[in-house]
């Protein structure tokens, strides 16, 4: 049963909203104004997303996996597979051909259906670390005489907040400005709200939420108890502060107990979550993927006077966005697509930090940032576009049914163990670079992407002797419904810089990176397309293509030595290696020099490197696990990555005093 809780009555007490209590407020600028309704229209125009050309595409594949030839003679076995896989008759030029037959049939050739299959929902590890990046926000300047009241004056105006911009989106506005190059899609702005993944045996399902609804309700979590708060709108903005505010005050003021750490389920591998999952209460089940986001409310132990430096709040907050901790994973529920991070101290009488922990399926990480710029913009002006009734109601949910206690109960000795044993496994370390920013970078003409992205491939390189397959997330969103394509941005000039470092050698490679930048984000990269071709395979062997069959293809129907090529091509050494991504890396930027974003690597051999560059200073967040073949140490690639930076540097100045 549920039990329900009035949240009526005002507080008699109001408290002053401390407009300082976040740091680097002032660099939100004016400059990012709401997208007008007009600039959202102009979205549904994009062109549809390209299939690029075919014997330009294998040009630039052979072109990729050089930097990783162990020799001449293992390079030239992979052209010939490849000249094999491209020949006039060849299984390439079919799947090619049934792929652009699809595309004349479907906005986005890969994104409907394929791509969140594929890189989401059929995914059996933990979505925590493998999937879902944490967003960390700038740091708190918290008050000596902070009270629970505070705390819960301060959570429920960042709930309002929050919700402020999940109306603009239903309004029709959006907190991203168009660029000048041209209108971007805006689809996955209204994916984010009210969107909940949800696990199955073999492939997960996802329901998106709707904007629609003038019902609110969200789920905050505390001491691993889940509460739903449902909200109405109304315009009584005191009231509806003091109504949010009661029910968190009654959240703060309960005490932990030996419960069952319930989100601790959603950080199991994902056919073990769908296991326990089965023997949760439906209906709570349903209150929570409904809901528009969920909000976690940490304890962890704090210093009396606070963090020695930013480094090590950084690195606190990032674990708590993150994976949390043994203590807080049981407020977590990672299916969640937002779910807003408050960390306070033991007692809850003092705010320490916030984040975003997000579920990557709907959307990508600059959704998010806007979303949490917005929240703190929005927060500092105390303003309040929806305002709500007193008719709030809060109600804890029951999540175990009498009939499967005892198995819910193994259950939770189990994920418990299994969480310990995947944190215990990876590191988390931040570099807050502050010699230079891209201003500098910009100065010299380079692009400071491209600049940052040779810094981490040559720590890599430095670390590990050896060159390490980069995946750079690029944006499609020129497209309609656009998503990622990969930048692989490790080149032959790259390699070339790595072995013989001057200015030129420096150039060269940054150069080469821009080319391939450009390419993957105007639809003309090569991964996407290799997975379309697997998938295009797949669907025709087993009878599940449902596109139609081009007259070529008819002619030349795919035989069984079609699939033979594509394989040997796919499972090829060279091929695959190329393909192993070591490093996974991002620009997540932010208006905000103080945020950044963490994931966690692509491989167990690994590093997870996400960046926010600002005017005059870097921030990186960067993973890997502690036990693998390949000795990856995120501690000791932080400390080569700010030796490259400077060394980069010192190459450029040492030229201009020439």
């Amino acid at each position: 049963m549920l039990k329900t809780l009035n949240c009526l009555s005002r507080l008699n007490e109001r408290r002053l909203f401390d407009k300082h209590v976040l740091s680097s407020l002032s660099m939100i600028t004016s400059n990012r104004q709401l997208a007008t309704k007009s600039e959202m229209q102009t979205t549904k125009g994009l062109p549809k997303l390209i299939v690029p050309v075919f014997d330009e595409t294998i040009q630039r594949l052979k072109i990729a996996v050089k930097p990783f030839a162990k020799n001449g003679e293992e390079l030239q076995d992979l052209y010939q597979t490849i000249d094999d896989f491209a020949r006039s008759d060849g299984c390439g030029r079919k799947l090619h051909c049934l792929l652009e037959h699809k595309s004349t049939q479907t906005s986005n050739w890969l994104s409907h259906d394929w791509w969140i299959n594929k890189a989401y929902l059929e995914g059996r590890d933990p979505v925590m670390i493998w999937s879902n990046p944490g967003l960390v926000f700038p740091e708190l300047q918290t008050m000596k005489n902070a009270n629970k009241g505070f705390v819960a004056q301060f959570i429920s105006r960042l709930i309002l907040s929050v919700i402020d911009y999940r109306n603009a989106l239903k309004s029709g506005d959006n907190p991203e400005k168009q660029p000048k190059t041209g209108p971007i899609c805006m689809d996955q702005f209204s994916k984010v709200f009210g969107t909940c993944r949800i696990p199955g045996s073999n492939i997960d399902d996802i329901r998106f939420g709707t904007l629609n609804s003038n019902e609110i309700s969200i789920i905050i979590s505390r001491f691993n108890k889940f509460y739903k708060l449902s909200l109405m709108q109304s315009h009584d903005k005191e009231a509806t502060l003091a109504s949010i505010e009661a029910a968190i005050l009654h959240i703060l003021s309960q005490t932990s107990s030996e419960s069952i750490a319930f989100g601790s389920f959603s950080a199991l591998p994902r056919n073990d979550f769908y296991t326990v999952y089965q023997l949760l209460n439906e209906n709570a089940l349903n209150h929570i993927i409904e809901s528009e986001f969920v909000v976690n409310i940490d304890h962890i132990d704090v210093p009396n006077n606070g963090f020695n430096d930013n480094e090590t709040y950084y690195k606190v907050m990032g674990k708590q966005s993150l994976y949390a901790d043994i203590n807080n994973i049981g407020n977590r529920w990672f299916d969640k697509t937002i779910q807003l991070i408050c960390v306070t101290n033991k007692s809850g009488d003092r705010l320490v930090g916030l984040s975003f922990c997000y579920e990557h399926t709907p959307a990508e990480g600059g959704i998010v940032v806007q979303l949490m710029e917005h929240t703190i913009k929005h927060l500092m002006s105390d303003k309040t576009k929806l305002s709500l009734t007193q008719n709030t109601k809060l109600e804890e949910l029951s999540l175990i049914p009498k009939e499967n206690i005892d198995k819910i109960r193994a259950s939770d000795e189990f994920s418990k163990r299994k969480y310990l044993e995947f944190i215990n496994s990876i590191d988390l370390e931040i570099l807050e670079f502050k010699d230079y920013g891209k201003e500098f970078v910009k100065s010299l003409n380079f692009s400071p992407d491209s600049w940052i992205q040779l810094a981490i491939a040559l720590a890599f390189y430095k670390v590990h002797g050896k060159v390490g397959a980069t995946y750079e997330s690029g944006g499609t969103r020129m497209f309609a419904f656009g998503r990622t394509e990969t930048i692989r941005s490790v080149t032959e000039e790259f390699a070339q810089f790595f072995k013989n470092p001057n200015n030129q050698s420096l150039k060269n490679a940054i150069d080469s990176h821009k080319i391939v930048a450009k390419n993957a984000v105007t639809g003309h990269g090569i991964d996407r397309l290799l997975l379309g071709y697997n998938c295009v395979a797949q669907e025709i062997k087993s009878n599940l293509w449902k596109w139609g069959i081009p007259e070529y293809v008819r002619d030349n129907p795919l035989n069984h030595l079609d699939y033979q090529s594509l394989d040997k091509l796919y499972t090829n050494d060279l091929y695959k290696r190329s393909k192993h991504f070591q490093l996974s890396t991002s620009q997540v930027a932010s208006a905000l020099p103080q945020s950044f974003m963490c994931y966690g690597p692509l491989v167990t051999d690994g590093y997870g490197c996400c960046y926010n560059p600002s005017k005059n200073q870097i921030i990186f967040a960067i993973t890997s696990f502690k036990e693998n073949n390949a000795n990856t140490n995120a501690l000791t690639y932080k400390s080569e990555l700010k030796n490259c930076l400077k060394f980069m540097q010192q190459i450029v100045l040492k030229q201009s005093k020439l």
